[in-house]
């Protein structure tokens, strides 16, 4: 199986599989209410901010996805802008609070001395989970060139395993704020 870095005419599908994968994960699910115009405005702003550093990847047949992105990689342009003047509305203040919160206890928990990158959201459809393409994924981003470390954050307990199988370590928990 080849991996693909994705191009802007994989949004749909980049997002397509983040609604699918995550509309039952406990921090989104905290987030978005089960809404999923709010599960797609957060993959939205995912893609957004990481297809313009190339670190959007899916496996060649469209079925899993990874997103990345590094402490030092330019986040900004006018889409990603455009997406985040959208979260006060479709969320409303008190979840956008809550968000900003999480994010920021996550952001002081990084070691920024570290060249690391960071892995966003890895997802399947639902028709894939089980066939190792999440695996295939992670390999990907392991063999990527210019990182000393892989970091990243769940919410859900069933994925660390996953992770631990792939020789992840645990090194903190976070309550999020209610």
């Amino acid at each position: 199986m080849k991996i693909i870095t994705a191009q802007r005419r994989h949004k749909k599908r980049v997002i397509q599989l983040i609604t699918d994968a995550f509309s039952e994960d406990p921090q989104i699910l905290n987030y978005c209410n089960g809404k999923i115009n709010r599960i797609k405005l957060i993959a939205a702003l995912a893609f957004e901010t990481s297809i313009i550093n190339n670190m959007v990847f899916l496996t060649e047949d469209l079925n899993a996805m990874a997103i990345c992105y590094s402490a030092t990689q330019h986040l900004l342009n006018a889409r990603v802008l455009f997406t985040n003047l959208k979260f006060p509305f479709v969320f409303g203040l008190r979840p956008l609070l809550r968000m900003l919160k999480t994010e920021n206890q996550i952001h002081k928990k990084r070691d920024s001395s570290t060249k690391g990158l960071y892995l966003w959201l890895l997802a399947a459809s639902p028709e894939s989970k089980g066939q190792g393409l999440g695996g295939f994924l992670l390999q990907h981003i392991f063999d990527l060139k210019g990182y000393n470390k892989l970091i990243l954050e769940t919410s859900n307990k069933a994925n660390i395993s996953f992770y631990e199988k792939r020789g992840f370590v645990k090194s903190d928990l976070l309550t999020p704020p209610s």
